[in-house]
């Protein structure tokens, strides 16, 4: 009998395992550099307040900007936003080797570089 109920529990953990490996996360920070020999095309480093790097996939991101950002200092394509020092929101999914899959970023202030050359332009 204790085997059929550890069988049980045991069924029960492995089927609600990928469910909840697949539940949403957010986290905020600054976009930073990726460190040396790390850079691949399509991946973004975020460094949070706590010094926590993560590196987040963009394959299948939203990237939007928030409410607060000035329309002057915004890209055209919000993707091109992303640059070193922009403070970003991330929507993002662990898959099952840990990886943080981005499903929305936010772009919550533009880098300072890239405000000042936008500035510059108006």
């Amino acid at each position: 009998m204790k085997t059929r109920a550890a069988a049980g529990v045991l069924l029960f953990v492995l089927t609600l395992t990928p469910w909840l490996a697949a539940t949403p996360g957010t986290f905020r920070g600054h976009i930073v550099e990726p460190p040396k020999g790390k850079e691949h095309e399509g991946w973004l480093y975020v460094q949070g307040r706590n010094r926590m790097l993560r590196r987040v996939s963009l394959a299948k991101a939203e990237v939007v900007y928030s409410d607060q950002v000035p329309p002057h200092q915004r890209e055209k394509v919000p993707m091109d936003g992303l640059l070193a020092g922009a403070e970003v929101r991330v929507t993002a999914e662990q898959d099952e080797s840990g990886e943080w899959r981005a499903l929305r970023i936010e772009i919550l202030k533009v880098a300072e570089r890239a405000a000042a050359a936008k500035l510059r332009a108006v």
